[in-house]
């Protein structure tokens, strides 16, 4: 279960890691009510500080007699998706224009519903790095990721730049530590830079064992012009098998529209960032389409369980979700065992005559009435293959070619 960034914030400050100072709205309402004290000077910085980051309230209000503070903050939207600076879901604002930013963000229209804002305090930002911490399930280790260069994808990062990454595994904090030291390299001068980066990452880990975390990310770990190192942002995803002994509540909401309409038809369907949908029969097999697509260079657009012994109609329902999110390509992987070939032929053919599909479309199926399935999609011109790895190749290459599917498959 991935975390709302306001919750990734809390469990920072409750384990010592630096963040900007920030509160949660979920209506308009609320961000007028944000000045109970009137005695206190106005603006968008007479908040609730108190209740909302303690520690820091006693410095904010020195700041105010001073007027010092600065007059800025970012608005966020709460919706778990990637890249929301670039889809205009983060802001900047001031005590003038704020009212105005937080309504338009609640009006927008998006996947996901945008029902919550966080409004930080806004930071001078000298420099800007990336913190990380996963497991790799294969070697059954942690992973420590870092970079110079934050703010931006770390997944296109990986690919311009990889040796802008650095990338260590290691088995317990002793062992984490020690390599850090090893590795980070920084200037003489950065040394009490290297100092607080290395404080973060021990609580980092650390929250990353009590809370059952699978990812810990802070993108960007930015640098103040206090020298400061504080998290402008939080991504911490907890591990599903141990929600049960966790004290967060199911997030039902964190589903994008479509994801809720698939939920109700019965099909298991995600929403990720790519240009390529795929639909599939079981967990596993899609999970090894959306790899094997992102091993030739594609992007996967979203992930489609039909699930075993289903027909025609649910095959229709998989591409009428899966084809609404503007996509280049289509991937359908079937590996038929009560799941029978001819019919989920049959509902890919009267889909694409009812739809008129024009995007390209590959088709790897194998098993149950095999022969009958795949000549039903060769009549209607929709390349079949029998090789995954062939398959993923080519919806890669004809989507990025945008060319249309009529030959024959392998």
């Amino acid at each position: 279960m991935r975390l709302y960034e306001y919750q990734g914030m809390e469990l920072f400050r409750k384990y010592h890691i630096p963040v900007a100072p920030g509160f949660l709205i979920t209506n308009l309402k609320e961000l007028k009510n944000k000045n109970p004290n009137r005695s206190k000077p106005r603006g968008i910085f007479n908040l609730n500080w108190e209740l909302i980051m303690p520690q820091q309230a006693a410095g904010y209000y020195t700041q105010l007699r001073n007027k010092k503070i600065p007059q800025e903050v970012v608005v966020k939207a709460q919706v778990l998706v990637g890249k929301r600076k670039k889809h205009g879901l983060i802001q900047r604002a001031n005590s003038e224009n704020v009212m105005e930013v937080c309504k338009n963000l609640f009006d927008k229209k998006t996947d996901y519903p945008i029902k919550k804002l966080w409004i930080a305090q806004m930071e001078n930002i000298l420099r800007e790095y990336y913190a990380a911490l996963t497991i790799d399930r294969i070697t059954k280790k942690y992973i420590f990721l870092f970079s110079k260069k934050g703010g931006i994808d770390i997944e296109e990062l990986a690919q311009k730049s990889p040796r802008d990454i650095l990338t260590f595994s290691f088995f317990s904090l002793k062992e984490l530590l020690m390599l850090f030291n090893e590795k980070i390299k920084l200037k003489k001068s950065e040394g009490g830079i290297k100092k607080q980066l290395r404080k973060i990452i021990q609580n980092m880990f650390t929250l990353m064992q009590q809370k059952d975390c699978t990812l810990v990310e802070i993108n960007p770990l930015i640098l103040n012009e206090k020298q400061r190192l504080i998290a402008a942002d939080a991504k911490i995803i907890i591990d599903d098998n141990a929600l049960y002994r966790r004290d967060f509540p199911q997030q039902e909401e964190y589903k994008t529209i479509l994801e809720q309409e698939a939920a109700i038809q019965g099909l298991a369907y995600v929403e990720l960032d790519g240009d390529i949908a795929v639909i599939g029969n079981g967990a596993g097999l899609v999970m090894a389409s959306l790899d094997t697509i992102s091993h030739f260079g594609g992007k996967p657009a979203s992930f489609c369980d039909i699930g075993g012994g289903t027909g025609a109609d649910v095959m229709e329902k998989a591409l009428d979700i899966s084809l609404r999110k503007r996509v280049k390509g289509l991937l359908i992987n079937i590996f038929a065992g009560i799941t029978h070939c001819d019919q989920i032929a049959e509902g890919i053919v009267h889909y694409k005559k009812r739809k008129n599909i024009k995007i390209p479309v590959v088709v790897r199926m194998i098993g149950t009435f095999e022969e009958k399935g795949k000549a039903i999609l060769e009549q209607a011109g929709i390349q079949v293959m029998n090789n995954m790895e062939k398959a993923a190749e080519n919806i890669v290459q004809v989507s990025t070619n945008d060319k249309s599917i009529t030959r024959k498959g392998k």
